[in-house]
């Protein structure tokens, strides 16, 4: 059953106090989370690279989130994007088939003709690959790919280096 970050994080954070001994508002320390969240700074190479993609390609967030925070840090980095799909929106987490599968509808794409983009191997290239996507692991650490990982179509370290790849040379 599906439970948004507000109804599920404040539960874990209490439970984490408990078993840590510590005497801490859990509610609260969501509400931090949830800023911090809001708050979130989107890497160096990332809007550039969206720039370049933008008008070729139809771009979208798909989320492990809820709306709430996730729109504003979009919003707050000026990242532009053509629809954006929380797991609050989806009803669903990745790496489940649902969300992608949603993403891809409300695109207007069949699964097998969008590139899904992550820095998961597990929740974005397994998750996406199992709803028929392709896939790209943006692989900031330059970390091995983890046993039962398919391997994804691009391996990157950054957004740039994606849109590099993707664009057609000048």
């Amino acid at each position: 059953m599906f439970s948004s970050f507000r109804e599920r994080w404040p539960k874990y954070f209490s439970r984490a106090f408990a078993a840590s001994g510590i005497d801490a508002d859990a509610v609260a320390a969501y509400e931090a989370f949830h800023d911090t969240l809001a708050t979130g700074i989107a890497y160096p190479d990332t809007l550039p690279a969206l720039t370049m993609l933008a008008p070729h390609f139809k771009l979208a967030v798909v989320s492990n989130a809820d709306d709430d925070h996730l729109r504003t840090a979009l919003h707050r980095n000026g990242i532009p994007i053509e629809l954006v799909l929380s797991s609050e929106g989806a009803r669903s987490y990745k790496p489940r088939r649902p969300i992608f599968r949603q993403a891809a509808e409300l695109l207007g794409e069949h699964p097998h003709d969008v590139l899904y983009v992550g820095d998961s191997p597990i929740m974005d290239v397994l998750g996406a690959r199992y709803a028929g996507m392709h896939t790209a692991w943006l692989n900031r650490a330059g970390i091995e790919r983890p046993a039962g990982v398919p391997k994804p179509d691009f391996e990157v370290r950054d957004m740039v280096e994606l849109a590099l790849r993707l664009l057609p040379t000048a």
